[in-house]
């Protein structure tokens, strides 16, 4: 699960639609499983919206918790919730040192996000792939904001076809680009942070699994 800023061209009042990053974009919520296929999609969002806004919008339309025990991995711009498990805020990911296998973690809250990550990136990896395979995404177009949302659903359903008949395969490694917008929205806590503690059972939950983790990464390092 994670938001993305899909570049975008809107005439009139253009404020709203700016990013942090300076450019124009609207605010895409995303949900993919680990064959890179989109499950659910809220497209249409100012690219100024905070994740907790679009995440709350989402909630009251027609996203739904997973059922059981089951959950969304989502990166920390978005609150621990009931259906939400996120890395910890506190923590940053390290994403290069890892990737360069030249850095271990040394507690239990930088295993867990590394472990978060590893299965997380798949969403990032769907992203990668769909804007390779969907060029109309990564430039402005003279569309109207209706058209360009329109878009993003029809486009997703066009990516997901073509993973189901294999054809058009992109590349999914990991880019210098996306390693940038992961670390970047994996640390930006402002919008988590302003919709409150999150679940207190979640937040059990994560602590729990970080531990277990933890013990059994030392066992291992041990034997080593």
């Amino acid at each position: 699960m994670v938001r993305t800023s899909l570049y975008t061209r809107i005439e009139g009042e253009q404020a709203p639609w700016r990013n942090r990053k300076g450019f124009l974009s609207q605010n895409v919520l995303a949900v993919c499983d680990f064959e890179r296929n989109f499950t659910y999609i809220l497209a249409g969002w100012e690219g100024s919206a905070h994740d907790g806004r679009v995440f709350a919008s989402a909630r009251s339309r027609d996203f739904e918790h997973p059922g059981g025990r089951h959950y969304y991995l989502a990166d920390a711009g978005y609150v621990v919730s009931d259906m939400t498990l996120t890395p910890y805020r506190s923590t940053g990911y390290h994403l290069r040192e890892w990737i360069g296998a030249s850095k271990r973690p040394e507690t239990k809250e930088e295993l867990f996000n590394l472990r978060h990550f590893q299965l997380r990136n798949v969403i990032e990896r769907t992203f990668g792939v769909f804007k390779n395979r969907v060029e109309i995404t990564g430039t402005a177009r003279k569309f109207s904001m209706r058209t360009q949302v329109r878009l993003i659903y029809a486009l997703a359903g066009v990516h997901n076809l073509m993973n189901k008949t294999d054809r058009g395969c992109a590349s999914e490694d990991l880019t210098e680009e996306d390693l940038d917008e992961v670390e970047d929205g994996d640390n930006d806590y402002t919008s988590a942070a302003a919709e409150g503690g999150g679940s207190i059972a979640m937040n059990e939950l994560r602590e729990a699994m970080s531990k277990r983790m933890w013990e059994d990464y030392q066992a291992y390092v041990a034997q080593r």
